[in-house]
């Protein structure tokens, strides 16, 4: 590669530092390409908080549009105020009516049990889905919400198998900062036990190892399920014992397709994986 020109008129640019919505500080993510606000609160951040929240419920009357315009027309500012809303506030809001309002009670009403894995992976903290949190779960024996809270100014206490020190400080500083909407949202939500999962022998992926990364055309859930249905093992990221990566593309020049060429892991299609399952 040859430089051609130098640009004497080019300038250095200053990242802007503050919210252009709440105000908060900006800073730029792990991977230096976004900027993100540290506000948890923060009005743009809300509404895909509280999008991930209803789709854990499985609330389908919660639509972004929907969570935008409850959130722009004040009925909304965190996932505990779902709980509290003025339905007759929804129903004066144009395009929604009282009819509207009733329907999004009844579902929040009718989901109301959900494990501690799930409530927490629920509030959308960078990084921290509903399996790291069954990883600490059962690497940790944490089994209730306030265990969590114990050990949330020692977050290395987090750290375990798939849950690096990254991850572990992530979730601790997103546990201190809402804090006080999950305990509100607690009141109205009870945390029922786990469903054992069945561990399966053998099968097509017995003995195998299995880490995923990058966008995929089927839910990740359902190519977990797919592992473990097989007998296969879930790494949450790359370890040097891990068998696959499956990845969208196994030419990709990724870090993480890099690193698993390097100590030897294989590099798998998304279309292989599922054919190697039988599906």
């Amino acid at each position: 590669m040859n430089i051609i020109q130098t640009l004497a008129t080019s300038h250095k640019w200053n990242l802007p530092t503050v919210c252009p919505v709440c105000g908060g500080e900006l800073r730029l993510s792990d991977n230096h390409c976004q900027l993100k606000c540290v506000n948890e609160y923060c009005k743009s951040k809300m509404s895909g908080r509280i999008g991930k929240w209803t789709s854990t419920i499985e609330a389908k009357e919660f639509g972004l549009k929907t969570i935008e315009t409850l959130i722009d027309n004040g009925v909304i500012d965190s996932i505990s105020s779902l709980y509290t809303m003025d339905l007759d506030k929804i129903a004066s809001i144009d395009r929604m009516g009282k009819r509207s309002a009733a329907k999004m009670k009844k579902e929040l009403d009718s989901h109301k049990e959900m494990t501690l894995a799930q409530f927490i992976a629920g509030y959308n903290i960078e990084g921290v889905g509903e399996r790291v949190i069954e990883n600490i779960i059962n690497s940790k024996k944490y089994k209730t919400f306030n265990d969590f809270f114990a050990y949330a100014e020692s977050p290395l206490r987090f750290v375990c198998d798939g849950v690096g020190d990254t991850i572990s400080n992530k979730l601790a500083q997103g546990l201190e900062a809402l804090r006080e909407d999950m305990e509100k949202t607690l009141t109205f939500i009870t945390i029922k036990n786990p469903v054992p999962k069945k561990v399966v022998t053998g099968g097509v992926l017995g003995g195998k190892s299995f880490c995923f990364t990058g966008a995929a055309s089927r839910p990740r859930k359902e190519l977990w399920a797919l592992v473990e249905k097989n007998g296969g093992v879930i790494h949450e990221s790359i370890k040097k014992d891990t068998d696959y990566l499956v990845l969208a593309d196994v030419n990709s020049t990724s870090s993480k397709a890099v690193k698993a060429r390097k100590q030897g892991t294989n590099l798998l299609s998304e279309d292989d994986f599922v054919k190697m399952c039988g599906v």
